[in-house]
């Protein structure tokens, strides 16, 4: 063992080699080790090391050799002291536990220091000056480059950036007030015609934050190629006036930063001079406000504030994808990049896109994480920011004030590196005398080349460059990393809006039409070229899926092979119909391919995007034309990451999962944050949300007829089909009727009344959860014949029967997954029709539907969109997995219609209350062990697996009827 009195020297070695290898992963941090007169009113107290880096907050690492009994209340101690030299505090301080190896090597140390795992933690300054552990408990493990990772994340001060977010919104919330108040109506008008919008309020607000976010960027830029500083602009009496503005903004712009400042100065232009020396004033106060707290240069305060300006979301469906998000998808994508980080040429050789940008904030984190890992390969990523942003990084969006904000917070990152062009785009997106029918990015499905709406760069803007066109060849990307809009084209209830995908920005109705023509017109181009030769030989765009679908299909014609694919789509693409051809298309052309999503409660919580009310999850994979495997890496977090550290975590953990090995958990530290389980991509039904591992190894087995259940080793054999193979769902209820009054088209037959005496013509029509908890269910509604379709009504009563299937299952307040009506009856909105192929399968069917492995087949296959609630489409209703009737014998089905008969009556608790539901687990016996003819020792292990099931936040919902 090393001489105890020799630790504390061992200790300022280890430090100093430390210091001197962080330094080295980052050029512009100055790392010390063991300084002394370091804090303020403290001279003799020294930091073991410390981190300064120019735009980030100061960072102690307080460090002791293993087992390191002491470095925790030391790293505390640390925590919101001040340093002598600038006066700083400091917020953030690592604790790390040096492994005890390092104290025996007397040779090599510097290069064991650099091989060796580290144990580490965070502590941080919170709210009140609380102190905030992260992991709460155990030890984070890693490299110095993860070390290094580690300490560029949490150099952002997680409070100057909500109080800068805050003094942001106030300023534009106050400069707009002046606009709408002061401003005449004509020069309202010109800066919506600027901003290719309607005037209003939020226009007004959206050209405030333009410019404030220009003063923004003009301070961090100052200083840089002789640009003034904004007090440097003042006149001798200290004003700010706004030809000095205009007249510096015109200078900048002959450096370049052409996406920033051109439309800046184009909506300060039109405003009377009083007014605006009262807005840049304010302006200006803000930007000083942001520089006290150091935060100028952090872009994504600006990225936050206009996401929420964006008020245009119901049509574009377009969704701001969080900080933390952004960062977790970025890093498995970089991760994937077959990339020598240290070399300058590969680096800036890497060709990244997204084409659904809005406010940049996933390119960005693709940028920085390309940045991150060329600095601690030994690169200097300031001297490859000119070219990433002239030929690397491509983005575009059909709303100009989105590409001016990606195109300063991308520049942002190195802020004084001037550049020639950007790649950031405004694409035309309506119909128009110059660019005909546009439909933004996609019209990339057909073309190599567009028009941008005006220029993005300097040398564009001069006649000398492209001309504001974006050029976009096939197989040309290696990242395409996209949260593209989730709008779909159906809309049966309205007749106003034709086509709500393309409704967005004031599209009338003519339009909306000509739009979706042509992105019909797009994909039928498709199918006729070589599709199998160019690797489209399935096109996954589908107006059911929506736009996002389409979006999948551009990102797959443009990347390269050996690209990486890391899309944001919504939760229905793991099992929804719709998208059945995404998952084909995977499996054909890529490899590594990953699903991460969120098993929390509340769609809001299992959304990796802000203010969607909608779950989503994230796809990542690996384009080979060559094609993969059937198989996927499903990574279900039980919260979306909170912070940048913890994405980043999280994302290291999913990469660093074994190859060989089924499912697993996630902990960071001793902290449970997911699981990870592998499983079938093209099957339906996907180990996609899940808490708990188990559950997807029961519903992976059954389609098989196998039975694998907890604590058993061996599964039970039971005969299992689908619902296809043994009769036939019935009519959408769009072809049987609608009620009184709908309006739009009316296909079916019926006009749909309230139940009224003796019915010709009975309907189960709608869900009423108080009246289905028994398997027998009255009819609702009855069918009157409109007038002249007598014929055609008698053609839905051919599909009338007794058995019906629910569509819409809300788990946590409805009991039945199919239910018996007392004669036939027509099926509804939830309750479609299903006929066997012969009457007596009927009970069976309706049987094993409401058992607690019928409700979780259903579960399973259905689409787990909103908490609590499993919907299925009339189509994908055959894909349920069921128990075979074919082949009982005449004893079997002769139990089944006494389990039937002893149980009718009884009624059943919610399905997800299935673990204390003394009916349910009666009908899972009688079904299992007496029909079925498995051994009493099947309940045990069925107890528990109900029991796992009705955990799942998918089936709880977050109800308070869930197991505690």
């Amino acid at each position: 063992m090393p001489d105890p009195a020799n630790r504390r020297s061992g200790e300022v070695q280890l430090n100093l080699l430390i210091a001197d290898a962080l330094e080295r992963r980052h050029p512009r941090w100055t790392v010390t080790a063991e300084r002394t007169r370091t804090i303020q009113g403290s001279p003799g107290r020294r930091p073991d090391i410390l981190i300064e880096h120019p735009t980030g907050q100061p960072l102690m690492i307080e460090t002791e050799i293993d087992p390191a009994r002491t470095v925790e209340e030391d790293a505390t101690s640390r925590l919101g002291v001040v340093l002598g030299a600038d006066g700083d505090q400091v917020e953030q301080v690592v604790a790390l536990r040096i492994p005890t190896t390092l104290s025996y090597i007397e040779r090599g140390l510097a290069g064991a220091v650099e091989r060796v795992d580290y144990r580490y933690a965070t502590l941080s300054l919170g709210d009140d000056d609380t102190v905030v552990r992260w992991p709460s408990s155990g030890w984070l493990k890693g490299s110095l480059d993860d070390l290094a990772g580690l300490c560029e994340r949490i150099a952002l001060s997680e409070r100057a950036l909500a109080t800068g977010l805050a003094r942001l919104q106030l300023a534009v919330q106050q400069m707009a007030y002046k606009l709408r108040r002061v401003a005449p109506e004509g020069v309202l008008v010109k800066m919506a015609r600027e901003l290719q919008q309607e005037d209003g309020q939020q226009t007004s607000r959206m050209a405030a934050a333009i410019i404030l976010n220009a003063m923004t960027f003009h301070a961090a830029i100052a200083g840089n190629h002789e640009i003034p500083t904004i007090d440097e602009i003042r006149n001798d009496y200290g004003n700010l006036h706004k030809s000095r503005m205009l007249f510096c903004w015109y200078d900048i712009l002959q450096v370049n930063y052409w996406p920033i400042f051109h439309i800046s100065r184009r909506l300060l232009l039109p405003i009377p001079e009083a007014l605006a020396h009262r807005l840049l004033e304010r302006a200006a106060a803000a930007v000083d406000d942001l520089t006290g707290l150091g935060v100028t240069t952090m872009h994504d305060l600006s990225g936050r504030m206009f996401q929420q300006l964006i008020a245009d979301r119901k049509f574009l469906a377009t969704f701001y994808t969080l900080p933390p998000s952004a960062a977790m998808i970025s890093e498995l994508a970089a991760a994937r990049l077959g990339v020598h980080w240290g070399d300058e040429p590969s680096v800036t050789g890497l060709r990244v896109a997204d084409l659904a940008c809005g406010t940049g904030t996933l390119l960005s984190a693709a940028y920085q994480s390309i940045r991150s890992r060329h600095r601690r390969a030994g690169g200097d990523d300031e001297a490859i920011h000119s070219a990433m942003i002239e030929k690397g990084l491509i983005a575009a969006d059909v709303m100009p004030q989105a590409t001016h904000l990606t195109a300063s917070m991308l520049s942002s990152a190195h802020p004084g590196v001037p550049f020639a062009d950007t790649r950031v785009y405004a694409l035309p997106y309506g119909v128009s005398d110059e660019h005909g029918v546009s439909i933004g990015s996609l019209d990339l499905l057909g073309v190599d080349a567009l028009g941008s709406l005006f220029p993005t760069g300097e040398q564009q803007a001069h006649g000398t460059a492209a001309g504001g066109r974006m050029v976009l060849r096939r197989e040309s990307l290696d990242l395409v990393i996209m949260n593209p809009p989730f709008t779909r084209p159906t809309n049966h209830e309205s007749t106003e809006v034709p086509r709500p995908d393309f409704a967005g920005l004031d599209n009338d109705r003519q339009a909306q039409r000509l739009m979706g023509r042509r992105l019909k017109e797009l994909r039928e181009g498709l199918l006729r070229t070589d599709s199998v030769r160019r690797g489209l030989s399935v096109l996954v765009g589908n107006g059911n899926a929506g736009l996002a679908s389409y979006f999948v299909d551009l990102a797959h014609l443009k990347l390269k092979d050996g690209g990486v694919l890391a899309l944001v789509l919504p939760f229905s693409v793991t099992a929804g119909r719709s998208w059945r051809k995404l998952r084909e298309l995977l499996v054909m052309h890529y490899t590594d391919i990953t699903v991460v999503t969120i098993a929390a409660t509340g769609s809001t919580d299992r959304a990796f995007s802000a203010d969607t009310g909608m779950a989503d999850a994230v796809i990542l994979a690996t384009k080979n034309t060559g094609g993969g495997k059937d198989e996927a890496l499903y990574v279900n977090l039980r919260h979306r990451p909170p912070s940048l550290p913890e994405a980043v975590e999280v994302a290291r953990l999913a990469d660093d999962i074994p190859p060989g090995e089924k499912r697993g958990y996630l902990t960071v530290g001793d902290d449970p944050v997911g699981v990870w389980i592998r499983g079938s991509l093209a099957e339906r039904g996907a180990a996609v949300a899940l808490s708990e591992p188990d559950v997807a190894v029961t519903m992976e087995e059954i389609p098989n007829g196998r039975l694998m259940l907890p604590r058993r080793g061996r599964p039970y054999r039971i005969p299992i089909t689908t619902l296809d193979q043994v009769g036939t769902e019935g009519l959408v209820h769009r072809d049987i009727g609608v009620k009184p009054g709908a309006k739009g088209d009316i296909r079916g037959p019926f006009i749909i009344h309230p139940m009224a005496g003796v019915p010709e013509f009975p309907v189960l029509w709608n869900h009423s959860a108080p009246r289905e908890r028994c398997l027998v269910v009255e009819p609702d509604s009855l069918g009157r014949v409109r007038t002249g379709l007598l014929d055609r009504a008698l053609e839905v009563w051919e599909t009338a029967s007794r058995l019906h299937f629910n569509l819409d299952f809300r788990l946590n307040s409805q009991s039945l997954a199919a239910c018996l009506t007392p004669e036939r009856s027509i099926g509804g909105v939830a309750w479609p029709n299903f006929q066997p192929h012969e009457e007596r399968w009927t009970l069976p069917l309706l049987l094993w539907a409401n058992t607690t492995l019928g409700l979780m087949c259903f579960w399973w296959t259905g689409s787990r969109q909103q908490q609590g609630r499993v919907r299925l489409t009339i189509t994908a209703l055959p894909d349920l997995p069921m128990l075979d009737p074919r082949r009982f014998d005449g004893r079997q089905l002769n139990i089944a219609e006494r389990i039937f008969d002893d149980l009718q009556r009884e009624a059943l608790l919610p399905a997800n209350e299935s673990y204390r539901d003394e009916v349910r687990q009666e009908l899972d016996r009688a079904v299992l062990v007496d029909l079925l003819d498995l051994p009493e020792d099947v309940l045990a292990p069925l107890e528990l697996l109900r029991l796992r099931w009705c955990s799942e936040p998918s089936v709880h919902g977050g109800k308070s009827t869930r197991p505690t």
